[in-house]
């Protein structure tokens, strides 16, 4: 998807949802593979600066019948995935297009390539 200054999204019926990181986060996992960049797959490792993408699904009908653990009648029944991980370069990228009134930007979208896009519609006409 290209730069959008608004979107029309109906999210009614999707198979899961994301929410935009609000602000740069400690990756704290302890693994020896550390986790990579859901944008540019670049590696994230113990203490690197990120921002966290929270992931939820709705339940299937199965869960719904057979478990009780999704809370009271009317309360927003989601089932919470791993989050998903971006680079400190790409969460700057994601902020500042954020920043820029850009509301349609997604942290799955090649970030370096919105750049590039931004750059190329919007830099200032080339003086002699």
């Amino acid at each position: 998807m290209s730069l959008s200054c608004s979107c029309d999204f109906d999210d009614d019926g999707c198979e899961w949802y994301w929410w935009p990181p609000k602000k740069y986060t400690t990756y704290k996992r302890w693994r020896s593979t550390g986790c990579c960049c859901e944008n540019c797959n670049n590696r994230i490792s113990y203490n690197d600066t990120a921002g966290e993408v929270p992931r939820s699904r709705p339940p299937t009908e199965w869960e719904l019948d057979h478990t009780t653990t999704w809370g009271e009648e009317g309360d927003p029944k989601y089932k919470w995935l791993a989050s998903a991980w971006m680079c400190e370069r790409c969460t700057d990228l994601f902020f500042s297009f954020d920043d820029l009134g850009f509301e349609c930007v997604s942290p799955y979208e090649d970030m370096r390539g919105l750049a590039k896009e931004y750059h190329a519609t919007y830099q200032p006409g080339v003086r002699a």
